[in-house]
């Protein structure tokens, strides 16, 4: 139990988690299995990519993928988050998952700037903001949608 890198065999309940998560957020996407499965994968087969999960009672309620990037005006990168979701029940895994994360970033003496951001909907109570500032993050900035028409309920 608790955070670990993620294996292919992860994977498809990694999704699961992902999609509950997703389907209570602003996004207006719809999932596509294989490419949410080919970038997972690729998250744990980059070198500049990881993938770590939460798991609970050997059930993953949890993950957390990121990347390491080249700025595209330097020669030094940046880390930061692709996904991170957390079964609400669950709480307890997110910073655990983002020190690894963190840890991992720092590992490469490149990354100059590590950023995470909120881009779900999912944080009215501010309650993950709060979580990155106690994990030393400042908030720099803010997150603008262009949300989706709402749409009248159809009897």
């Amino acid at each position: 139990m608790g955070v670990r890198l993620a294996t292919a065999q992860d994977v498809g309940s990694a999704m699961k988690v992902g999609k509950r998560i997703l389907s209570r957020s602003t996004i207006d996407a719809e999932v596509y299995d294989l490419q949410a499965k080919r970038l997972m994968l690729r998250c744990i087969n980059d070198a500049h990519m990881n993938l770590w999960v939460a798991e609970h009672a050997d059930i993953i309620v949890g993950f957390f993928m990121g990347i390491k990037e080249q700025h595209w005006f330097s020669r030094e990168k940046y880390a930061t988050d692709i996904c991170f979701c957390v079964d609400p029940r669950h709480g307890n895994y997110a910073a655990p998952m983002v020190r690894r994360f963190v840890k991992w970033a720092k590992l490469d003496p490149k990354v100059k700037d590590i950023n995470l951001a909120i881009s779900s909907g999912l944080d009215k109570d501010g309650r993950t903001g709060r979580l990155y500032e106690n994990l030393g993050f400042t908030q720099v900035g803010g997150v603008y949608a262009l949300l989706p028409e709402i749409r009248p309920c159809q009897d």
